[in-house]
């Protein structure tokens, strides 16, 4: 059984979504962007609206679900009144050149990725093009690759630039800013790391609350924690909801060997499309994470936290 997908869950959909900043109103699922984008501009026409198109995947066929419950969440993380999402900004400043800002934008409740309605998709984005191994989506001709339509932006600005080239990169996030001089490859590992993980991959989607609280330029040892930290989580959840309940750890390591096949898959795509290695690395550099995670170190992992939880389980004092 898969620990990770209750039984009798449906196949995962795809689809482009229309989402209104100024309205609940539950859009359309549309085949192709243009039918969204079609469908958007009626209701921008009749109410004056604003809105965005998001890709989406249901690994589990209940995302939409999810959104339509949360109805009017408090924009408590939006930029403004009348913007329920979350922006997260990478700003990549390099010698001589002007500064670069790439915005992430998740939907507040779902922390999916929003993406630009008018961002050109290479034929690369398409799912039949190199598609990841065992990729579970439905290659119909029309359909995008999650993962590469989330790259293609990043991709589009630096698949002519080394990574060894030294940039500084600002990430502001609701709750921090952070600034780090460093190599274009680690700048933009967080920010693929980001995107790839909100993008609607099913293979990735477990890994979706990382964003909740993005740090970007972890370690091994900080990003271990906070997976490890999550499918635990994860693992209450399922048991409060009768489902069945990995408490061993035993589902980890498949779930990184998704992660591992996802990259691999984008690397392949890349490979006529990126001049230089910047991107590329970026992706190697995630992988470095996803290795850490190896069936046969989980244990020595895992025991590696118990000085950090011991006062779980040894007696206090007095």
């Amino acid at each position: 059984m898969d620990n990770r997908n209750p039984f009798g869950a449906p196949g995962p959909t795809l689809g482009w979504e229309p989402v209104c900043r100024d309205c609940d109103i539950l859009a359309p699922r549309c085949p192709t962007r243009e039918e969204a984008s079609a469908w958007a501009a009626q209701h921008r026409q009749a109410s004056g609206h604003t809105l965005e198109l998001t890709y989406v995947c249901d690994d589990t066929g209940d995302g939409r679900a999810a959104t339509e419950r949360a109805g009017r969440a408090a924009p408590s993380r939006a930029r403004s009144a009348d913007d329920r999402s979350v922006w997260i900004t990478y700003t990549v400043t390099e010698a001589g050149y002007p500064s670069r800002a790439f915005p992430v934008r998740l939907h507040q409740t779902t922390l999916r990725l929003l993406a630009d309605p008018d961002l050109p998709l290479p034929p690369w984005t398409r799912l039949v093009y190199r598609p990841c191994r065992g990729c579970p989506l439905p290659a119909a001709p029309e359909a995008h690759c999650p993962a590469a339509v989330g790259l293609a932006p990043i991709v589009a600005a630096f698949h002519d630039t080394w990574s060894c080239e030294a940039v500084e990169v600002t990430v502001a996030t609701p709750a921090r800013l952070v600034t780090k001089r460093t190599g274009v490859h680690e700048a933009l590992s967080g920010l693929v790391g980001l995107t790839l993980v909100t993008c609607g991959c099913p293979r990735l989607a477990p890994l979706r609350p990382l964003a909740l609280g993005h740090l970007p330029f972890s370690d091994l040892e900080e990003m271990f924690a906070w997976v490890a930290t999550l499918y635990a989580f994860a693992q209450i959840r399922r048991h409060q909801r009768g489902l069945v309940a990995d408490w061993a750890f035993a589902g980890l390591p498949a779930l990184t060997a998704d992660v591992a096949a996802v990259l691999q898959g984008l690397l392949d795509r890349l490979e006529e499309v990126s001049n230089k290695d910047a991107v590329r690395n970026a992706l190697l550099q995630l992988n470095c994470y996803v290795q850490y995670i190896s069936p046969s170190a989980l244990p020595d992992r895992l025991a590696h936290l118990d000085p950090l939880f011991s006062a779980y389980w040894m007696p206090r004092e007095g």
